[in-house]
């Protein structure tokens, strides 16, 4: 009689320790194991604004979202008083990329598409925020240096790390969460008008010939 008891009461128990585990799961479990705090926009921010902490916000984002170059909560003091160097969308996750130092930017740098069928070699490391210089194929002309806004996939998706561990370095990345196609740079128009010019005179050889531009990184 009292073993029979005795399995009810650990029967019970079991079970409140099931239903426990799934309440924690549902309401905790979940959100750390699948997600990781990061700094986001909290509003919209213009180009060349200064950087305040009301607009600032930590938030949780699914690690397989997370950019490469995103800006942890530890580093979210350093932020104020820095510039915004490009128009940032409310909810956006900040970027190493996306902030400067207290000088104001260059107003002429804008966001300019290298398509996909322009790039003959690049790495698939590439993550925005990234440095590169760009060349052409045979590297015996140099278009410039230039901070990667955007790296997207044939789908208009950002590429980012699959792991949110791997941090900026270039060396400790691994899979990407997509195929890169076209890559967007900061730049001034003369420059990217150099790079047009430079495309629109071999387009006709692309499929061709090795022709197109060098993406090469810059590790810093």
């Amino acid at each position: 009689m009292f073993i029979r008891k005795f399995k009810s009461v650990i029967g019970v128990l079991i079970i409140l320790m099931a239903v426990a585990g799934l309440y924690f799961w549902e309401t905790t479990g979940r959100q750390v194991a699948l997600t990781e705090e990061v700094v986001m926009s909290k509003e919209s921010i213009a180009k060349g604004q200064e950087i305040t902490q009301d607009m600032l916000k930590v938030q949780p984002v699914l690690k397989e979202n997370i950019a490469s170059t995103v800006i942890m909560p530890s580093e979210e003091r350093t932020l104020v008083g820095e510039i915004a160097l490009c128009d940032i969308a409310k909810n956006s996750q900040l970027t190493k990329g996306m902030i400067g130092n207290s000088e104001k930017p260059d107003e002429d740098l804008s966001s300019f598409v290298l398509q996909g069928d322009w790039i003959y070699q690049r790495s698939a490391a590439l993550r925005q925020g990234d440095v590169i210089k760009v060349y052409n194929e045979n590297l015996n002309q140099s278009f410039g240096e230039f901070t990667i806004s955007y790296v997207k996939d044939r789908d208009e998706k950002e590429v980012v790390s699959e792991s949110s561990k791997e941090g900026s370095s270039i060396w400790k990345r691994s899979n990407g969460s997509g195929t890169i196609d076209n890559v967007e740079i900061m730049c001034k128009l003369e420059d990217y008008k150099g790079i047009l010019s430079y495309m629109s005179a071999h387009i006709d050889d692309l499929n061709e010939n090795a022709h197109g531009l060098i993406l090469i990184q810059v590790n810093r």
